[in-house]
């Protein structure tokens, strides 16, 4: 066993595949652990009550939603060293960057939107309405749209990320959490 802060709840691996970051929701922490090595570095710390993570496809950014502050903090790869933390809605869950690496998505489960955030500044623009708690969000290989599981209403609401624009919520069964795209 690795040891890592108290209630791990997530983690992400660098595209690379040299890095492992669990995110220890109880510590307000991020761990960082060398995959060629399993040891864990010193930890990093993040907002309040942190959820999960999604790393930038270049693999030099990961972004920690810190569900209790509403806010995402980004982490350096490079330097495991937190960045400024970027306000977003209340009670973010899920994060998930579009292909490209330009744009991440987080849902924020209490404001019924999606936060965009570019990655080049690191800095939130317009939020999105979306349905009642937004939990995850999945995205198109082709990065044009996201796809948005809403638990309060059950439903989808497909977001074109050209245009920020949310489409008609698309009705499923009750209660959808996470949601998956084919290749």
């Amino acid at each position: 066993a690795i040891k890592v802060g108290r209630f791990p709840i997530s983690i992400a691996i660098t595209p690379n595949g040299r890095t492992a970051y669990v995110v220890n929701n109880g510590s307000g922490t991020v761990t960082p652990i060398s995959t060629a090595t399993n040891k864990a570095g010193k930890p990093i710390r993040v907002g309040h009550d942190p959820a999960f993570m999604a790393i930038t496809p270049d693999g030099r950014t990961a972004y920690v939603v810190n569900n209790g502050s509403g806010t995402v903090t980004p982490i350096s790869t490079a330097t495991n060293k937190a960045g400024s933390a970027i306000r977003v809605g209340r009670d973010p869950y899920h994060i998930t960057i579009t292909p490209n690496g330009e744009t991440a998505y987080v849902a924020n489960f209490g404001s019924r939107t999606v936060t965009p955030i570019r990655t080049v500044t690191s800095t939130a623009e317009k939020a999105i309405r979306v349905g009642i708690k937004p939990f995850e969000i999945a995205i198109t290989p082709d990065g044009k749209t996201a796809y948005v599981a809403n638990e309060g209403s059950g439903t989808v609401t497909p977001i074109t990320t050209a245009t920020g624009k949310a489409g008609h919520p698309i009705k499923v069964g009750r209660v959808p959490d996470f949601i998956a795209i084919t290749p």
